[in-house]
């Protein structure tokens, strides 16, 4: 039995369960505690390893939000949009005991926030999922024992649209970027239409062309495999006959100019 009412009657009783000679906790005794496996004959005589500020209600908000800023920079692609995200959360909530902060007071500040700078759904829900992920780490490393960002309501985002350019907003655009160059060298104005002409028939986001390099580009087979995008998955971006050309093209000065294998040298970010 894993379960009795203790001595006061008020609550169970947990108690630890044997499988070959190791003692387990029961799962919600291994939340309590943070320890998986219980080792020695004596439960009673056993002392769970202190973890400093773990659940002592001791840690406030800006402590949180610095150490999961770290795991993000090294796990989040995004690293600097989730940083500036979960730090405008810092002036109501920096100072506060991370343990004492409900979801009513996250979602009342978002409300208010969503008021004030307009933001659409996408953006309330972006920064939902950023407040909720610095609380998830924190309970991974035993410093929290809740996630209350993690029930404040998601906010309806409307269908994408797809835009493209006319033919004429295209042409304004390139006499925009060749107003630019005068004085500048060949290569960085070569760079500048080259950088236009790849977005504009690949539909690559900004984060995803200036971090491609050539071993992810396929000019026989006419692809670019990006192995992580914005929303953590891999995908092919086919590349059309004026994609192609640049590229090749591109390449073919990287190689005169003995330049990295990188797309996001100084040459082609003019």
């Amino acid at each position: 039995m894993l379960f009795s009412r203790n001595r006061t009657g008020l609550g169970p009783q947990l108690y630890p369960y044997k499988t070959r000679n190791i003692r387990h906790l029961h799962p919600i005794a291994q939340k309590k505690t943070g320890q998986v496996l219980v080792r020695g004959p004596n439960i009673k005589n056993y002392e769970f390893p202190h973890q400093e500020g773990a659940m002592s209600g001791s840690l406030n908000c800006s402590e949180l939000v610095t150490d999961t800023i770290k795991f993000a920079d090294t796990h989040h692609r995004s690293a600097r949009d989730f940083k500036q995200r979960v730090e405008l959360a810092l002036p109501a909530f920096g100072e506060r005991v991370a343990e004492s902060i409900t979801t009513r007071e996250l979602q009342d500040w978002m409300d208010e926030m969503a008021q004030e700078r307009a933001w659409t759904g996408g953006t309330r829900n972006r920064v939902k999922s950023s407040l909720s992920t610095v609380f998830r780490e924190a309970m991974r490393d035993g410093k929290v024992s809740g996630n209350p960002a993690r029930l404040i309501r998601r906010s309806k985002e409307p269908m994408g649209r797809v835009r493209f350019l006319s033919y004429k907003e295209e042409d304004k655009l390139r006499k925009a970027i060749a107003a630019t160059l005068p004085g500048r060298i060949r290569d960085e104005a070569e760079s500048a239409f080259a950088q236009l002409d790849i977005a504009l028939h690949t539909g690559m986001r900004k984060s995803e062309q200036f971090t491609t390099t050539w071993d992810q580009v396929d000019l026989e087979r006419g692809f670019i495999y990006l192995s992580m995008t914005k929303n953590g998955s891999d995908r092919y971006v086919t590349l059309n006959s004026a994609a192609l050309q640049v590229l090749k093209r591109l390449k073919e000065r990287h190689s005169e100019l003995g330049l990295p294998s990188g797309l996001n040298t100084v040459s082609f970010q003019a």
